[in-house]
């Protein structure tokens, strides 16, 4: 049930990457308050980002690889804060390089070329 702040919000994925965490939450239940921005903490650092309302995603860059970050959300509306959400931990990865998309792959002089599926 929403008191006049709101309830807090769940937080779907927060998928790392190479200096950065994507991270989406579930938007509030219909009849709910109003959402007028979202704002996520990150720690350790107890970095703050804010969302405008009507989002469900954002990606948060600049981050140190290799460290492991606790995200929270909560949703804004005219009378203050939710409660956060549960924390979500994810570590932005250590630069390893992407995912192989396409692989040629030539064995010797007089072999035929092979291709890897897709």
């Amino acid at each position: 049930m929403w008191n006049s702040r709101g309830t807090a919000v769940t937080i779907l994925c927060a998928a790392p990457g190479i200096s950065r965490i994507a991270v989406s939450w579930a938007a509030p239940a219909a009849g709910a308050p109003v959402v007028t921005s979202y704002v996520i903490t990150l720690l350790p650092g107890g970095r703050v980002v804010q969302v405008a309302a009507g989002r469900n995603g954002t990606t948060i860059a600049d981050l140190d690889n290799g460290i492991e970050y606790a995200l929270t959300i909560q949703a804004v509306n005219e009378v203050g804060m939710s409660e956060p959400s549960a924390p979500v931990l994810a570590t932005p990865t250590l630069g390893e390089e992407p995912e192989v998309q396409r692989l040629i792959v030539a064995y010797e002089p007089g072999v035929p070329t092979a291709e890897a599926p897709n």
